[in-house]
């Protein structure tokens, strides 16, 4: 309670006045309660006692930056690193100020001052910090030691290293494991504070946080975060949302261990206004409800509390997704929303965190973010006037734009299904024809696949490629889509590129038997007959009436010379489908190959 603790100062401080320790203590609590002036003028008689002393100026510095007085800030900055070159504090809140006021070469040098080295990566010096050089498939370990917020801004950068032909071991805190497990820029995951780097295989290491640097960021180079994770929609039903009203998530505030938390966080009742929008249904995204929570929720039909489903980041990301517009206080769901491309309006203190820049009201990290600022410090009633007008304009057009798109997405959904009809009937020009009209209208990533797959049909391989790498584009973890591709490049002779892509389809759903079909056929190809056969297993474990796979099976055995395992297998494939040619054909292949004349004739 820094309101109390301002009172126990003051009167210690009128006993005292002359006690450097005191004063120093008294001017930061002033700084937390936004009394500026005052808190500066208390740091100034501590400079005149104690004129050599790194930390004092370090406290000026940082009572002229709430200020937005940049250039004196600075100034008490330098002055402080010139009494202490290795002062850590002085050198971070340096590269801050820089990279707020958009110097990004200066800033991301002082910035690197905050990022902490694992200490089992410093007790194996032998493994140098990475640089952006070509590689040649070696492992970088990125470790991210900075809050959940900036591991989901950041990790952005990682496909940078991939292109560069590296393989990336990512470590991050068990909250986010699920959200980026499947990303397809993660060659390996682990979770922090809960692996041995002794046992982990890389040739370099590099803090996620020292990466915006290396590659010289600022507002124009930004690498888009697209397709950076996957969320799945397995747990659709978890939460009660119903898509036909208005969904609307709020955060309130954030972690009250950070150290910035008494500015960034607001309270409740602020959003009270906004809860009294009939027609609109409000979800809190605050993991913790607290306790001013507990006598507002209840009076709201339209409020709901979220809190007992928000187990980690995955599940509400999965949230997010559903909903039309989160307001929230700069914590890491505005970094997750702005990642996923939801709309998301950001509520920010007079100070801004260095990433948000000065006066816009967008974002470069974030193209779906919009920011509202408050115009002094403390003053929320501002940003929420400004929110509650912008609002109410929302609404009127959301609603709008919902009646409009309803009828549209309804008659792409129909042709959609027409098109489908006519590719199980085989006429696939016809298809063609109402899949391209619908592209004409709206791009779809479902409608791209599935041209694709009359091209597909039609053995024009370069045009089915063609549409199913533009349905990743739309939809990045379409694993049908990358299956497809797998087998086009298997059948190109593209062996290598065609197992990638499979496996990168497997990463995002492991249990398709058909991509571990597939996956097996080029490895049966590549003359691998027993990794061949470990997946065909796997297929038709998932799928017991997988004819083709047991076919596969049967064709990897009979070619190891196994010829029991091999009639079994085919056996099965006929079972499954008597007026199977294939193995009709094969089966008696075998047989003859093995003397039995009569039974293989």
């Amino acid at each position: 309670n820094f309101e109390t603790a301002e009172n126990y100062l003051r009167k210690a401080y009128q006993i005292n006045p002359n006690d450097f320790d005191l004063l120093n203590i008294y001017g930061l609590v002033l700084q937390k309660r936004n009394k500026l002036a005052e808190a500066r003028e208390i740091f100034f008689k501590a400079e005149e006692m104690s004129p050599l002393t790194a930390g004092v100026y370090l406290n000026i510095g940082n009572t002229y930056l709430f200020e937005k007085k940049f250039e004196d800030a600075l100034r008490n900055y330098n002055e402080a690193i010139k009494l202490k070159a290795d002062f850590k504090d002085a050198h971070i809140s340096k590269g801050i100020t820089l990279l707020l006021n958009e110097s990004y070469e200066l800033g991301w040098k002082e910035f690197v001052w905050g990022l902490q080295k694992p200490e089992g990566i410093t007790k194996n010096n032998s493994v140098p910090i990475w640089k952006p050089l070509s590689g040649k498939g070696e492992t970088v370990l990125v470790y991210a030691e900075q809050g959940a917020g900036d591991i989901i801004q950041f990790a952005r950068f990682l496909p940078l290293i991939k292109e560069l032909d590296y393989k990336i071991i990512f470590e991050c805190p068990e909250s986010l494991f699920e959200l980026f497990k499947n990303s397809k820029f993660i060659d390996e995951i682990i979770v922090k504070g809960k692996s041995d780097y002794s046992k982990l295989n890389y040739d370099f290491y590099i803090p996620l946080l020292g990466l915006p640097g290396i590659f010289n960021a600022n507002t124009h180079n930004i690498p888009s975060c697209g397709d950076l994770i996957s969320v799945s929609d397995n747990d659709e039903k978890l939460v009660e949302i119903d898509s036909t009203k208005i969904n609307v998530g709020f955060v309130w505030a954030g972690n009250p261990k950070n150290g910035n938390d008494h500015n960034r966080s607001t309270q409740l009742k602020y959003f009270l206004k906004l809860f009294e929008n009939s027609g609109v249904e409000f979800y809190s995204l605050q993991k913790e409800c607290l306790h001013e929570s507990d006598n507002i929720f209840p009076s709201y039909e339209n409020v709901h509390d979220l809190s007992k489903y928000l187990n980690d980041f995955s599940e509400t990301a999965r949230i997010i997704n559903r909903l039309d517009l989160i307001i929230t206080v700069e914590t890491a769901v505005a970094h997750l929303a702005g990642t996923l491309g939801e709309k998301v309006w950001t509520l920010l203190p007079y100070l801004p965190d260095w990433r948000w820049l000065l006066e816009r009201n967008d974002s470069p990290w974030y193209p779906s973010m919009k920011l509202f600022r408050q115009n002094k410090p403390g003053d929320w009633n501002s940003v929420f006037e400004e929110v509650a007008d912008e609002f109410s304009i929302w609404i009127k057009e959301f609603t709008s734009e919902k009646s409009n798109s309803g009828n549209f997405e309804k008659e792409i959904a129909e042709q959609n299904l027409i098109a489908r009809k006519y590719i199980e009937e085989n006429k696939i020009e016809d298809a063609k024809k109402v899949l391209q009209n619908i592209l004409r209208k709206k791009k779809s990533g479902d409608v791209y696949f599935n041209l694709g797959y009359c091209f597909h049909l039609q053995n024009n391989l370069s045009a089915a490629l063609e549409n199913y790498n533009k349905t990743l584009e739309l939809e990045p973890n379409d694993y049908n889509a990358l299956n497809n591709i797998g087998i086009i490049l298997k059948d190109l002779q593209k062996f290598d590129e065609a197992a990638n892509s499979l496996l990168l389809s497997l990463k995002i759903n492991h249990k398709n038997p058909v991509a571990l079909n597939n996956l097996g056929i080029i490895f049966d190809l590549k003359g691998d007959f027993q990794t061949a056969i470990e997946l065909f297993q796997n297929a038709v474990a998932l799928n017991g009436n997988y004819a083709e796979a047991y076919l596969n099976l049967a064709n990897c055995y009979d070619t190891l010379g196994n010829t029991d395992e091999a009639l079994s297998a085919i056996n099965k494939a006929l079972e499954i489908n008597t007026n199977y040619v294939d193995a009709h054909f094969n089966k008696s292949l075998i047989l003859l190959k093995n003397g039995n004349f009569a039974e293989g004739f």
